[in-house]
């Protein structure tokens, strides 16, 4: 993703976020839709690295929202989780940072 990509995403994600409309829809479609296409895409081109890395990915994702689904109580009373949520989630599969791997792997 280019950085003019990922500023308009994180913008549009806070202002949906700001104003309290569809903040699930978007986490599902930043978080999984997204990733999910290029999960594909990567099983169809057979690309190794890429299948680990997006492995990475959905383990992660898996971890966070279990660990979400616990701690929902304490969560929600955090200012801007939704979009603090949808950040973390963008950083696992951003080529340049890959939050998900660097965890996983430490």
């Amino acid at each position: 993703l280019s950085p003019l990509i990922l500023l308009s995403i994180i913008l549009v994600c806070l202002i949906i976020i700001l104003f309290g409309v569809f903040e699930e829809l978007l986490i599902l479609v930043v978080g999984a839709f997204y990733p999910l296409y290029f999960s594909f895409k990567s099983l169809k081109n057979r690309s190794n690295d890429d299948i680990t890395r997006w492995l990475y990915y959905w383990i992660f994702f898996t971890i966070f929202f279990w660990l979400e689904s616990f701690l929902y109580l304490f969560i929600k009373h955090i200012p801007f989780y939704s979009f603090i949520r949808c950040i973390i989630l963008i950083m696992c599969y951003i080529p340049q940072i890959e939050l998900s791997t660097s965890i996983y792997l430490n």
